[in-house]
């Protein structure tokens, strides 16, 4: 009878650390699909960091291109008033009415400059705002990230504590139980040992 209530005692031990089994596998299998949802989402703010980089590169290359544009067309200007000056005296009629226009396209050509400037004052205005825009969002991103990545190591550092103490129990229990089986097995050794004198006498 006794032999028969220490094998269901085992049975439900292993029954037990069996289901234990099976829930540490379960909480770290949900652990590590949380960590693969936090690392989708670091990887989308990288990729949209370096979509952002490029089209600020391809914005400077085109104000580049029109700032190398406007250099062209005042190094026509200047060689053209260059030529004008190498002209003879009977064409200075001519020349002063291409000077009249020469200063209207002048005149136009700085209406134009102050114009473009202005307008390429506000693109880096606008992008000024952009990057302080962006950089704050950045910022509320990476805090909201690191709160996600503290609550993760919070959680981990609990599991880890609660399994500790789970084996601990366990441990403790099959020390207990092994203990009372060699007090048993001493006993039952005892029983035998007094039969055999005993018979023997």
């Amino acid at each position: 009878m006794d032999m028969a209530t220490q094998e269901e005692r085992l049975q439900k031990l292993e029954h037990d650390f069996t289901q234990f089994k099976a829930d540490a596998v379960q909480s770290h299998q949900e652990m590590a699909m949380q960590f693969t949802v936090v690392s989708g989402l670091t990887d989308d703010v990288i990729k949209r960091l370096k979509t952002f980089k490029q089209d600020t590169y391809e914005q400077l290359s085109d104000i580049k291109q029109d700032i190398g544009a406007f250099y062209v067309k005042f190094d026509r200007l200047d060689r053209h008033v260059i030529a004008l000056d190498k002209k003879t005296d009977q064409r200075f009629t001519a020349l002063e009415e291409k000077f009249d226009n020469l200063d209207r396209r002048f005149a136009a050509q700085e209406s134009k400059t102050d114009q473009r400037f202005t307008a390429l004052e506000e693109k880096f205005d606008n992008l000024d705002r952009r990057l302080t825009a962006q950089e704050s969002k950045t910022d509320q991103r990476f805090t909201a990230l690191e709160e996600k990545f503290d609550n993760l190591d919070r959680r981990l550092t609990a599991q880890e504590s609660k399994t500790d103490q789970r084996f601990t129990a366990l441990e403790n229990k099959f020390e207990q139980r092994f203990t009372s089986l060699d007090g048993k097995f001493d006993s039952m050794l005892q029983m035998l040992t007094a039969l055999t004198k005993k018979i023997a006498e």
